[in-house]
């Protein structure tokens, strides 16, 4: 990698010319199968390091497909110092991933003393992770602080309708049922879809939050 970043090597596109002109010589080329494995290794690198620098991508089913990880990337980078040509993406996927780790950092704290953070501060920190085209370890903590944050608002929403004065349960007279699209959600019913959202929490409090703040989030 030292050779790279110190220009030393010769570009990818000048390997890539030179053996497309050795199919016009007819004769035996010295060094010629070194130059092309290494400038073929080198442009299937590049394809893989590009994936990682565009973020989002589709599969050829045209479903969304999965970002690569970040230890993908570092070992991308690991491999390139091996390569006896330079390749531009390197210092873009060396940049990426010195940033990603900052994130990483920065979300790792933030999951540490979730108590304290707000909404927002993960919101924002969950944007600025999909442009990284890189799926981070810390996301899933940080996934899992949004999921609990939003079941326990529906948890205390359900429950706010359940306080009724003392007096309210002395009267004879019943209260009327609204019907149809005017009728409002009982507290039982809204007590049953927050139960419903754990379920289908991704990363629920009970598998992913003791695991990796116990007991940072004790509150």
């Amino acid at each position: 990698m030292r050779d790279a970043e110190a220009g030393k090597l010769k570009p990818l596109e000048e390997a890539e010319k030179l053996v497309k002109e050795s199919q016009t010589i007819p004769a035996g080329l010295h060094n010629f199968q070194e130059l092309s494995d290494g400038a073929a290794a080198a442009r299937a690198w590049v394809e893989k390091a590009q994936q990682c620098l565009k973020g989002k991508h589709l599969t050829r089913r045209g479903t969304a497909a999965p970002p690569p990880t970040l230890a993908h990337a570092e070992r991308l980078i690991r491999e390139a110092a091996h390569f006896i040509v330079s390749v531009r993406e390197l210092a873009s996927l060396t940049e990426r991933v010195a940033s990603a780790k900052v994130w990483s950092e920065q979300a790792e704290e933030a999951v540490g003393q979730w108590r304290q953070v707000a909404e927002h501060t993960f919101k924002e920190l969950m944007m600025d992770h999909d442009r990284f085209g890189l799926e981070l370890p810390a996301a899933a903590y940080v996934r899992a602080c949004l999921d609990c944050i939003a079941w326990e608002h529906d948890a205390r929403h359900a429950l706010a309708g359940t306080a009724q004065p003392a007096a309210a349960a002395d009267k004879s007279t019943p209260t009327p049922t609204p019907s149809g699209s005017a009728m409002k959600t009982s507290p039982a019913a809204a007590a049953a879809a927050g139960a419903g959202r754990v379920g289908s929490m991704s990363l629920t409090m009970s598998s992913v939050i003791p695991h990796i703040v116990d007991p940072r989030f004790s509150s």
